[in-house]
């Protein structure tokens, strides 16, 4: 049987070359590189390794045989990203598989960036080229476990593993699938990035809705820290206040009449601000 990328088999030591050995199945010679080997070699020893396609497209092997094969899909770290080609995933070997930009998301916006994660296994295409594949919702559906009742208003750890309109899929605590709403975002996040999130439902099919927004009273505190850096970039004080226009709110400090009116709130409350004939001053 020829030998093929991503292959686990079992070779001969046939020579020593400067860069490494070369093993042999009798038929081929494959390169088995000294930054590939975990121990030292003697000729005619036999060695199981993988087997891979060099930046030359030639096969290579390795003795380190990573957990990634075309059966098992397993968590991998992106090590970088070309734009006309793909992502480029960590399997443990010192050459990365290829994520076809066919198997990622159109917009390149919700590509996976340098240290996400995204769960693959190995799969050739027409070329017989070793690449990536990303695991697909049935994946997690298969593996996934019902979230307990103890997760509602909790805060998790998720893994967007597909973007679905209106929202995108997430893999919460390595344990079960989630849900993120566009209007739970802050903004849309990327394939295979990693988020702290707050669940919001456990719903009964063991599935829940997640929110990356903060907590009302974290959002006020949030709110109130934006206003404060604003009177101390401004001399301690400022015109703005309960009278001033939504859209002047929503231009000088990014948020709502309603949110800017409760930060107000509790600052006055907590008497780090204090009303005055032309608006707001910081307390002596």
């Amino acid at each position: 049987m020829a030998l093929r990328a991503g292959q686990v088999v079992t070779l001969k030591v046939e020579r020593e070359a400067e860069f490494g050995v070369f093993l042999s199945d009798g038929t081929e010679d494959i390169l088995l590189h000294k930054n590939e080997q975990t121990k030292s070699l003697m000729l005619e020893e036999e060695v199981e390794v993988f087997l891979y396609q060099d930046n030359e497209g030639r096969l290579a092997s390795s003795m380190t045989i990573p957990e990634a094969s075309f059966e098992d899909y397993v968590k991998a770290p992106i090590n970088g990203t070309r734009y006309n080609t793909g992502v480029f995933a960590n399997i443990g070997i010192q050459k990365d598989v290829l994520v076809s930009l066919d198997d990622l998301p159109q917009r390149r916006t919700f590509w996976p960036e340098e240290g996400d994660e995204l769960y693959i296994r190995l799969k050739h295409d027409q070329k017989l080229r070793l690449l990536g594949d990303p695991a697909p919702y049935a994946y997690f559906n298969l593996k996934a476990q019902p979230a307990p009742e103890e997760w509602n208003n909790m805060d998790v750890e998720g893994l967007v593993f597909a973007q679905r309109d209106p929202g995108v899929n997430v893999w919460v605590n390595d344990q079960s699938i989630g849900f993120l709403h566009e209007q739970e975002m802050e903004r849309w996040p990327r394939l295979g990035e990693v988020m702290k999130l707050r669940v919001t439902n456990v719903k009964p099919d063991g599935t829940v809705l997640l929110s990356a927004r903060p907590r009302a009273h974290e959002a006020i505190d949030i709110d109130a820290d934006l206003i404060l850096n604003h009177l101390l970039e401004h001399g301690g004080q400022m015109a703005y206040g309960d009278k001033t226009p939504p859209e002047t709110i929503d231009e000088v400090f990014g948020l709502s009449k309603a949110a800017f009116k409760r930060a107000l709130g509790r600052l006055l409350k907590d008497k780090k601000i204090e009303k005055h004939e032309t608006g707001i001053r910081l307390t002596k």
